[in-house]
């Protein structure tokens, strides 16, 4: 199957979306599919500047202009050239830019981590956003959701937004839960003895997110200090970022600020964290899906979390769930109930990696959205 990949980054960029649009591509890639990469980028340039010319008086460093229809239009067209030069059985895009406006008889399909509803409702750095953006961003959506077969959402919380929100057929969305980003991961063999050499070692937790506040780093902390006063003193290791620490808590907390997972380096100290940490704790307040978690689970690593957003649909039997309005006092009771059932601990521990291997991984993913594909498009 040759496969036209519409997304918003290079095909060789590890960083860009945490890795995802690599992983995903490699994936498909390793089942057969001949990609076509078009990156919506190449084109924005010219896009927006048309965008300016034709509505002036709307601010030139207006995000609007680049999801504006002049804009959405020429970027139709620009693709439109490319699909007619490489002929592909399929376009698949990652978000809806690049669908929105596209006019082609190729079957098209869609994939992200969630509709634009709930990315300004949930993520507090567009709570404030121009309402001519929010409202261009929406229309794209609805006429890309128009243009498809068939949407994939890594959660039912998204899944289901959407198709309420936009009124679309149930039967044409999919619920395919992101993958690790980290390749290649452990094996069942390697498990066990991670496994085992936690049995031995005084407990560690582990945090990764560069947004410390919405990613519930400050709860984290205030958790560590209630543990501390429970008689339960543990390492934290934080990646990602470098918050300030308290002073009373700077013998426990270990700063790795940002690992490169394009470095060699970089990777090998954070699969070394994933290795040596008992339980990842992310209390996220806002969260799409979570690939941390998917990240997690392939080291058997069992996950504290808050039940917000898509992230239920990453952390079911592979770790624990708390109430969004949980405080950092319940953290604590958790991890502390969690460190006295070694039992339990390990049955989270197994379900972590068994998850994983079942549906947390790109082959998995891949696998399904091109069998869907294919259904759909009878290819």
């Amino acid at each position: 199957m040759k496969l036209a990949f519409i997304c918003d980054g290079e095909q060789d960029d590890q960083l860009h979306w945490s890795g995802t649009i690599w992983q995903l591509s490699q994936a498909l890639k390793a089942q057969g599919a001949e990609l076509l990469h078009l990156n919506i980028k190449d084109y924005l340039a010219e896009g927006i500047y048309r965008s300016i010319t034709t509505t002036p008086y709307v601010s030139a460093d207006s995000l609007w202009h680049a999801i504006s229809p002049t804009c959405l239009q020429w970027l139709a067209r620009c693709l439109e050239k490319k699909l007619a030069q490489h002929r592909p059985d399929a376009v698949l895009s990652h978000g809806a830019f690049g669908l929105a406006y596209l006019q082609t008889d190729l079957p098209c399909f869609y994939w992200e981590d969630m509709p634009s509803v709930l990315l300004t409702q949930t993520y507090p750095r567009y709570r404030d956003s121009d309402p001519l953006i929010l409202k261009s961003w929406e229309q794209a959506e609805q006429l890309a959701f128009l243009n498809v077969r068939h949407l994939f959402f890594p959660s039912d919380w998204s899944s289901q937004t959407a198709c309420r929100h936009y009124e679309l057929d149930a039967a044409r969305i999919s619920v395919l839960p992101f993958g690790a980003n980290l390749n290649p991961t452990p094996d069942a063999e390697t498990l066990q003895t991670l496994w085992q050499q936690r049995q031995t070692k005084s407990w560690q937790m582990l945090f990764i997110g560069k947004d410390w506040e919405r990613k519930g780093g400050p709860c984290v902390l205030e958790m560590l200090q209630h543990l501390n006063q429970a008689g339960l003193k543990i390492q934290l290791q934080l990646v990602g970022c470098t918050p300030e620490i308290p002073a009373d808590l700077a013998e426990q907390v270990h700063l790795h600020g940002f690992l490169n997972k394009a470095q060699p380096a970089d990777q090998v100290r954070l699969r070394q964290l994933l290795s040596e940490s008992h339980l990842l704790v992310m209390p996220s307040r806002a969260e799409g899906f979570g690939v941390v978690y998917a990240e997690a689970a392939a080291y058997g690593l069992p996950v504290l979390a808050a039940d917000v957003g898509g992230v239920s649909s990453a952390v079911k039997d592979n770790g624990i769930l708390l109430p969004a309005e949980a405080s950092a006092a319940d953290y604590a009771a958790a991890v502390l109930a969690l460190h006295q059932d070694p039992e339990r601990y390990q049955q989270l521990a197994e379900a972590a990696y068994r998850r994983y291997r079942e549906e947390l991984n790109w082959t998995v993913f891949s696998q399904k959205i091109l069998q869907q594909i294919r259904a759909d498009s009878r290819l």
